[in-house]
């Protein structure tokens, strides 16, 4: 790929993959004006979160030393200093690349959704005054369902609210232990993997 532009004429190269800022764009060698990503995985957990993470939590706090140095590594700021744009999805990210010495910074959304995804009108609930609320993603730690659930204690039972979880990950086996800990069989259902073409029914 690097002895194409010597054969073709390009006037950018817009690197999308990786999708993350600690692994610098190698497509500044290159000498055409580069755009890179759009790029995330700038963020840290707050301090007080850390235990959500359980067993794993001494390798979250090894990340989070590894992004304060980051802005400080030879190779990142070598790459940011010659990129002419670098698209990031979130302000911790935006932050950490203008401290590495990127001269140009957008913030962007990274995902979007067809209209023929989502109803024109949203649905209600066939039961009076029942909120439904839908959580979709991989079942990882990161993720924050662990906040989702906490939050479905608080609200208790009586307030009506139910919680739909769709996806499937290496910790479904402990959130659903959570679940059974906290009381919520009642209002909390694991839907599994739902194919994307089935999302749009999830809480009918």
């Amino acid at each position: 790929h690097f002895q194409l532009p010597k054969r073709e004429r390009f006037d950018v190269v817009h690197h999308v993959g990786w999708g993350t800022c600690s692994v610098p764009s190698p497509f500044w060698k290159l000498e055409v004006p580069l755009i890179w990503g759009p790029l995330g995985g700038g963020q840290a957990p707050p301090r007080g979160l850390m235990p959500l993470f359980g067993w794993l939590r001494w390798k979250e706090s090894l990340r989070t030393l590894w992004l304060r140095l980051l802005p400080l590594t030879p190779a990142l700021r070598r790459a940011v200093d010659r990129t002419a744009v670098v698209l990031t999805t979130n302000r911790e990210t935006a932050h950490l690349l203008s401290s590495a010495g990127a001269p140009s910074v957008v913030s962007m959304l990274d995902n979007a959704l067809r209209q023929t995804s989502y109803p024109v009108e949203p649905k209600r609930s066939a039961i009076p005054k029942r909120i439904n609320l839908l959580w979709a993603g991989r079942l990882v730690r990161w993720k924050g369902l662990d906040l989702a659930l906490a939050a479905m204690k608080q609200v208790g039972s009586g307030a009506h609210v139910r919680l739909t979880i769709a996806g499937d990950g290496p910790r479904r086996k402990d959130f659903e232990s959570s679940v059974q800990r906290l009381g919520l069989n009642a209002v909390v259902t694991f839907r599994g993997r739902v194919p994307w073409e089935a999302m749009s029914k999830t809480l009918d």
